[in-house]
């Protein structure tokens, strides 16, 4: 879709860009660091804090999606902090919707919201059957 939209990967990359750039000195960007294009903006970002999520990238994360099983019920996986290790489940399937999820609970957690109740949130998440049923016509 972005593509569509933008054309390239370097537009999209400058586009989402735009976003770092905005935030105010000591701002905090949280970016997906098996992303090429989102590293490279958290790499540039040097004015405000940045976290990094992700499964594959091998440096240090501040969450790291692991062990991802897709069942009929919906997805476990694990999301591993430097201090802990949270077992999650959530009822939607897709592994970007789980990154996305990985993104979202590095955020909430940096904005003080117990792990614990962001790991208990997802559980509560509901697939979009409308677009389910349009992709599976």
């Amino acid at each position: 879709m972005h593509l569509e939209r933008f054309g390239s990967t370097e537009a999209v990359r400058h586009a989402k860009s735009e976003l770092a750039k905005a935030l105010p000195p000591g701002g905090l960007l949280v970016c997906n660091a098996d992303s090429p294009n989102a590293l490279r903006i958290a790499q540039e970002s040097t004015h405000c804090r940045v976290l990094l999520y992700g499964e594959r990238h091998e440096g240090p994360l501040q969450t790291r999606l692991e062990s991802v099983q897709f069942t009929r019920q919906g997805t476990r996986f694990v999301l591993r902090t430097p201090d802990r290790s949270y077992h999650c489940f959530t009822p939607v399937l897709g592994r970007p919707i789980v990154l996305n999820l990985t993104g979202a609970f590095t955020l909430a957690c940096a904005l003080g919201v117990d792990p614990d109740i962001a790991v208990a949130a997802m559980t509560t998440l509901k697939p979009d059957r409308k677009s389910t049923r349009l992709n599976s016509s």
